[in-house]
């Protein structure tokens, strides 16, 4: 289920998209049809139920201001709009360099194939901490 929430998470606007009955009746057709291919089912009934009331709650609580939001893994949130797009364009030109190595010199992890890498979607990640907490060593 936690997938089948992600998905709609990965849809521009989902926020705003997740109150309309005719989209969310598409949505859980889909879901439907790609749980029909499982084992286990996980997206029928009550399940899809739970799903998009879970979706409308997190759509209210999202901040429109910093655009920051729930994912679908528990106590994680996120942000596509906190990083202003002068420092994004500088991260982007940054990493490039990173990128710009000739082919026989990428150390690439054992057991892959040279496939490129991934290095131009720049990911900040915050992590908040309790005050209680004990200072980081």
């Amino acid at each position: 289920m936690r997938g089948f929430s992600a998905n709609i998470r990965e849809k521009p606007r989902w926020w705003e998209k997740v109150n309309d009955s005719t989209i969310v009746s598409r949505w859980r057709q889909e879901m439907v049809e790609i749980d029909k291919g499982r084992s286990k089912s996980s997206g029928r009934g009550e399940g899809l139920d739970y799903i998009f009331d879970e979706l409308r709650y997190a759509a209210k609580q999202r901040d429109k201001k910093t655009g920051i939001e729930s994912t679908a893994i528990p106590m994680v949130y996120q942000s596509t709009s906190l990083i202003p797009a002068d420092i994004k364009a500088g991260l982007l030109i940054g990493v490039s360099v990173l990128e710009d190595v000739p082919m026989e010199e990428k150390d690439w992890h054992p057991g892959t194939k040279p496939a490129g890498t991934r290095f131009s979607t720049p990911v900040v990640v915050l992590s908040l901490h309790r005050q209680n907490a004990p200072p980081y060593p």
